[in-house]
């Protein structure tokens, strides 16, 4: 016996079925990724942030025992994007970050250095309170520029004598008011920047130096 073959097409009762109920999955499928569009801001808010303020910074080095690291003063200027829920934060903090250090040797040199970078640091707040928010997150950073400074003279730029990326550890405090806010930052350096080799005044060699990053940052900011 010959069998002939079903065709199912646009045109058959089976067809327009199927086609029903596809126009129909479609249509719930839309429903859904509409009220979820329409109800993602009430979960969630986008919101972006300047903010700048000063840098405390120094090297945290053990280069010689009657070496003494100074506190300079410098500062930050930077973007804060962020996605808010009730509670919770996740910022991506970007500052352009001038860093340094003061430094009086055994030979009664005083050297400055200063180190401008583009500093990443993603991080998650906690808000304990309406107007209070506790940050902790990475810390990446890119160098810009280096200089240096003998004996209070004129800033002039160095050869390489830092690494041209930084990694650390970063944690934040910052007060709401409104959309203006205060922060209180504290930059751990974890990675060892120095990038040359000592010697003492005899030329002998004492071993690679090591340094790292000790930076506290005082803002303020204002959210859009």
């Amino acid at each position: 016996m010959i069998r002939k073959k079903y065709l199912i097409t646009p045109f058959t009762q089976e067809g327009e079925l199927y086609i029903k109920l596809y126009i129909s999955y479609m249509k719930s499928v839309l429903l859904v990724c509409t009220i979820s569009i329409l109800n993602f801001p009430v979960f969630a808010q986008f919101e972006f942030g300047i903010q700048t303020g000063i840098n405390l910074s120094q090297l945290d080095q053990n280069i010689f025992e009657e070496s003494v690291s100074k506190l300079v003063t410098n500062y930050f200027v930077g973007i804060s994007p962020r996605i808010s829920w009730e509670g919770l934060s996740i910022i991506g903090d970007i500052n352009y970050s001038v860093k340094g250090s003061e430094i009086d040797n055994e030979m009664d040199d005083n050297i400055k250095y200063k180190y401008a970078y583009v500093e990443l640091n993603p991080q998650i707040e906690f808000r304990l309170f309406k107007i209070l928010g506790a940050a902790i997150g990475p810390s990446f950073s890119v160098k810009l520029d280096e200089r240096i400074s003998w004996n209070d003279q004129r800033w002039s730029k160095t050869k390489e004598s830092i690494k041209n990326s930084d990694f650390g550890a970063y944690f934040a405090a910052r007060v709401y008011l409104d959309r203006l806010y205060g922060m209180l930052a504290y930059n751990h350096g974890l990675t060892d920047i120095n990038d040359v080799i000592h010697t003492d005044i005899d030329g002998i060699i004492r071993g690679d130096v090591s340094s790292k990053n000790r930076n506290i940052q005082i803002g303020v900011g204002y959210l859009f």
